[in-house]
């Protein structure tokens, strides 16, 4: 898997749409004041460091059914299917990945039924397989084992959890974008090339998937500000290993 922020070839517009990201986030978190949420510095940037390699901006091109369905809604919503598309729909789903499980897959919501990468609770499980059912039906032609996996779920011969990483990614990408508002987000994050309103669409697509976020009253539910101080630190940390290495060129 390829580190999205390892590479001293990183794209300066990638890194501008993350770090703003972490503007847009620190901006709506929860007001913490505890200093137990902070932690110290050294830790945030060990944490940061550990988290480079599950970023991943080849995350469409490398999951052929989470392509077919990307293709699909883009060509539906206008857009091209073009590298620069799949890296930031690639960012999208690494940024809900980190911001409901720490792309952690056995993660489990100690207060909920929500659990896995993108913390599906259970009385979601159902209507994702559905959509991604529907797909299909609407001519996507996603793959047997895929498509198999969808059956097992629903005859209950297989626990929803135990989707592999690419098949839940394409499941909560096909998912989303049968929700409402997801065409919009998605659409801002596309079609734009300034970077704080392509982190203001990732966030808005995060509203798609996590209802009980509500960024208008400053309620994040599950990114407080260590979460976003843990990812400035990666920023940071990363972007100044890629600057050394421009140097040395």
């Amino acid at each position: 898997m390829n580190e999205l922020f390892s590479s001293s070839n990183i794209s300066k517009t990638l890194f501008a749409i993350a770090a703003t990201l972490v503007v847009t986030v620190s901006t709506h978190a929860l007001e913490v004041n505890n200093p137990d949420t902070y932690g110290k510095k050294a830790n945030q940037t060990e944490l940061a460091v550990k988290s480079t390699k599950n970023w991943n901006v080849n995350m469409v091109q490398e999951n052929p059914d989470l392509k077919k369905a990307v293709d699909h809604h883009l060509e539906r919503i206008g857009f091209e299917n073009s590298p620069a598309s799949y890296e930031k729909i690639s960012i999208l789903l690494n940024s809900i990945a980190f911001f409901e499980s720490d792309f952690n897959a056995k993660a489990k919501n100690p207060d909920s039924t929500a659990s896995g990468l993108y913390q599906y609770v259970d009385a979601a499980k159902e209507t994702a397989v559905n959509r991604v059912n529907n797909l299909k039906n609407d001519g996507v032609n996603l793959s047997p084992s895929l498509m198999d996996n969808m059956k097992s779920i629903k005859s209950g011969n297989m626990d929803f959890d135990s989707l592999s990483n690419d098949d839940i990614s394409a499941l909560a990408f096909i998912d989303n974008m049968q929700r409402k508002g997801s065409d919009a987000a998605l659409t801002k994050i596309l079609s734009n090339s300034d970077p704080m309103a392509m982190a203001d669409g990732v966030m808005e697509f995060y509203q798609v998937h996590h209802t009980n976020v509500n960024l208008e009253n400053g309620s994040l539910e599950n990114i407080t500000k260590k979460k976003a101080e843990v990812i400035f630190n990666l920023l940071s940390v990363q972007n100044n290993s890629v600057n050394s290495d421009q140097q040395k060129l």
